[in-house]
């Protein structure tokens, strides 16, 4: 009998489940609306639309993509959670 090597044994390792899917699935979501917000932010500064001269125009937009970017934030989280099943969901 040949004995396995190489991908054959670390295969099991790689595709379970991780130990705490949930507080990953968390903490996917929360990068996804920290990093959107950032982005369109920038995005918005480097197309003019934030003036210097207008001072809370920069943290109202901040505020507002953060508010608007927690429905991909929660989209991702739920998929991170129906790619994990876990027996703890009530």
């Amino acid at each position: 009998a040949r004995e396995e090597t190489g991908w054959k044994l670390i295969s099991g390792d790689v595709f379970r489940a991780p130990n705490n899917a949930h507080l990953l699935a968390v903490l996917t979501g929360s990068g996804v609306q920290v990093l959107g917000m950032a982005c369109a932010t920038v995005v918005f500064a480097v197309l003019g639309f934030l003036s210097p001269a207008n001072r809370g125009s920069l943290l109202a937009a901040l505020v507002l993509s953060f508010a608007i970017m927690g429905a991909p934030a929660g989209f991702v989280s739920a998929v991170c959670c129906k790619l994990f099943p876990s027996a703890n969901i009530n």
